[in-house]
């Protein structure tokens, strides 16, 4: 089996049919974060038969079409999932917390603001069920899924939060919003591949999957991605043999 899983891309060069690609709106407005027009250059270059759907969808939206089989292979945020689905991690999703303009903290020097200060004011959190220590996390904060969802709440100027740096930049860089303390609260939050193990089975998912870890490999993904997707291909092949 692991030798059919090396010899995938060369098999697959002759495949017709077609691959369906989700893009969460957060990677859709830096795609660059993700690869994405590389995996298609080269997909279609080895097989131009091969027709590709991409659609922009909401996180929450992806998750559920993957776990349905609408979409073949999913480009996002990978570290709130809900379900039993797998992932190659490909990048990093910086991310920082968050004021609008009007807010109160807008006007705090970030030397003084504290893990205190920040909890005293209402805040809007991805999951609860995240597995990530949020300094804003309190009994009454409001809970969402993705940035697309806290930017709302941000902007109101009621609430302070994390948001992906490629979604905020824009009203970020209007001065509608404020960046708190980025040196002490900026962090990274995983994205990449999702799909369904299952779908390991078709070869052209498999394809796109290894060709996906092949770019990586070859350094257009960045170095921390490289390692990833070379830890992955070990569990790709455990997976095929049933591990």
């Amino acid at each position: 089996m692991s030798s059919f899983i090396a010899s995938a891309s060369e098999v697959t060069r002759e495949l017709h049919g077609s691959l369906s690609i989700g893009v969460s709106q957060v990677v859709s407005r830096d795609y660059a974060l993700a690869g994405l027009p590389g995996l298609i250059n080269r997909l279609h270059g080895r097989n131009p038969k091969l027709r590709i759907r991409l659609e922009v969808r909401s996180s929450a939206e992806l998750e559920d079409g993957i776990d349905k089989g609408e979409f073949d292979i999913a480009y996002m945020e990978t570290g709130f999932l809900h379900r039993d689905l797998e992932t190659i991690a490909l990048f990093d999703m910086h991310s920082n917390i968050y004021c609008a303009s009007s807010h109160p903290l807008a006007e705090v020097a970030d030397s003084r603001i504290t893990d205190a200060l920040l909890k005293s004011f209402p805040s809007v959190v991805f999951d609860i069920n995240a597995p990530f220590i949020n300094p804003l996390r309190g009994d009454d904060s409001e809970v969402t899924s993705s940035s697309e969802s806290s930017i709302f709440f941000i902007m109101s100027g009621a609430y302070v939060g994390y948001l992906s740096d490629v979604l905020a930049e824009p009203w970020f860089g209007r001065g509608d919003l404020r960046r708190i303390a980025p040196e002490r609260y900026g962090c990274n939050f995983p994205g990449g591949l999702v799909f369904r193990k299952s779908s390991l089975s078709n070869p052209i998912i498999l394809h796109a999957i290894e060709t996906a870890r092949e770019l990586s490999e070859l350094g257009e993904e960045g170095g921390d991605a490289s390692i990833a997707a070379d830890q992955y291909g070990h569990r790709i092949s455990a997976m095929e043999q049933g591990g």
